[in-house]
């Protein structure tokens, strides 16, 4: 009965900081005039970053902060810089490597078992691949605008999975 309470406890503070993290988000957009291109940077990045992993902060509040950090980051970024087109390309095939060689990076918060592993590369596959084929089918329509922010998506989610291997390393954490 404890445990049971227990999670129910943990269940209500995650989805406490899922509603402020997306109640945030979605000021951040209205503020910045991008709402619809903060909501489809957020729809891409929450499924890809949940099973590729990477790294985490122990603190909740610093977590918060640094992604409320990042997410003003890329806002900037997509509503004032335009990333080149060549730039766009290699981001994706670098990443998107990257992030098919070493997904899912587990962390001391989240160790991982063998099946959930596979089960969490898996998934991180198949939506890097929509992902990827989205991009290229946005890229050839000459939609940078929106390529782009799926290619910000994919760099911060495999620069954020080489950060938890380095962590890892550091600490000396799972199979890296």
């Amino acid at each position: 009965m404890i445990q049971q309470n227990e999670v129910v406890i943990f269940g209500r503070a995650m989805l406490r900081t899922l509603i402020i993290g997306c109640l945030v988000a979605i000021l951040i957009g209205v503020v910045s005039g991008t709402i619809f291109e903060t909501t489809i940077f957020l729809v891409c990045l929450m499924p890809l970053r949940q099973y590729a992993g990477g790294f985490h902060l122990q603190s909740k509040l610093w977590c918060a902060v640094l992604s409320i950090a990042i997410l003003l980051g890329n806002v900037l970024i997509i509503k004032y810089l335009q990333i080149t087109n060549l730039a766009q390309i290699l981001i994706v095939i670098i990443f998107a490597t990257i992030i098919l060689r070493y997904a899912p990076v587990d962390n001391s918060n989240n160790r991982l078992e063998v099946r959930v592993k596979q089960r969490f590369r898996f998934r991180t596959k198949m939506i890097l691949g929509i992902e990827c084929i989205v991009f290229f089918a946005l890229f050839l329509l000459k939609l940078y605008k929106y390529s782009q922010i799926l290619a910000l998506v994919i760099l911060l989610t495999g620069m954020l999975l080489l950060a938890g291997i380095i962590e890892n390393l550091y600490y000396k954490i799972g199979d890296v």
